[in-house]
């Protein structure tokens, strides 16, 4: 995910709640029962797929990673850092780090809420944890509940496009590419609700992430990334 203005996120976040129904044709979603954060976050996931959004397009779609960790004291009320990054139009292409900020709700623990650090979290996008399996080695990973059907006429839905309530990703724990593993998820993902068919292609393949940072947007309010010298606001992409 990438943000160059809190004004316009807040305002896409407000009229996105405004606005968004969802069809009688979409399944409710239920997301992942007894989720356990901790394990969760243990360990960095790699993207196998995921969902052109406005803020996500296809170019970005090299070498995703995303990296989840407990802050020492709550940022702007978010207590979790989570750290996104990807490389543009090839594998060795120039480098993108997002500094985030997540809050989950204690009373669904799978439903986090993902954004910039310095926007509010009462109009953060949805994050819904909706399948988790550490065993097997996977995670779908969602914008929300999916509004706007397929057009099959098979039940099935996806999220809308915007800054906020949309996206649709196939995490695993194993960089490599598992393509019957894949497949199975997307599987579990349309049981779920969700139409699979807007998954795309996320190449993992001759990707190099040593040396990488940590996910602290707290060491410094500015966004300040770990061996970078370079510098933004909290949550502003930077081009290593």
């Amino acid at each position: 995910m990438k943000f160059t203005s809190s004004t316009l996120f807040v305002l896409a976040c407000a009229l996105t709640s405004t606005f968004a129904a969802v069809d009688d044709e979409c399944k409710k979603v239920a997301v992942q029962q007894d989720f356990d954060y901790d394990t969760y976050a243990s360990k960095p996931w790699y993207v196998q797929s995921q969902m052109v959004t406005d803020i996500a397009p296809p170019s970005d779609f090299f070498c995703v990673r995303a990296r989840f960790r407990l802050l020492d004291e709550p940022l702007n009320g978010y207590p979790i850092g989570v750290l996104v990054e990807n490389r543009v139009d090839n594998v060795t292409g120039v480098r993108i780090i997002n500094d985030l900020c997540s809050f989950s709700d204690p009373s669904d623990p799978a439903k986090l809420v993902l954004s910039i650090c310095n926007v509010p979290r009462e109009v953060a996008g949805d994050y819904w944890i909706v399948r988790y399996n550490e065993e097997e080695g996977y995670a779908i990973i969602a914008g929300g509940q999916p509004t706007i059907p397929s057009g099959r006429g098979d039940g099935l839905c996806k999220t809308g496009t915007g800054f906020t309530q949309s996206g649709l990703y196939i995490f695993t724990r194993e960089q490599k590419r598992d393509e019957e593993l894949v497949k199975k998820v997307m599987k579990v993902a349309e049981e779920a609700g969700y139409d699979s068919s807007v998954l795309k292609f996320v190449d993992q393949e001759g990707c190099d992430y040593a040396d990488d940072p940590e996910p602290n947007p707290k060491e410094a309010k500015s966004g300040k990334k770990a061996k970078s010298a370079k510098k933004a606001k909290s949550g502003k992409k930077i081009k290593l």
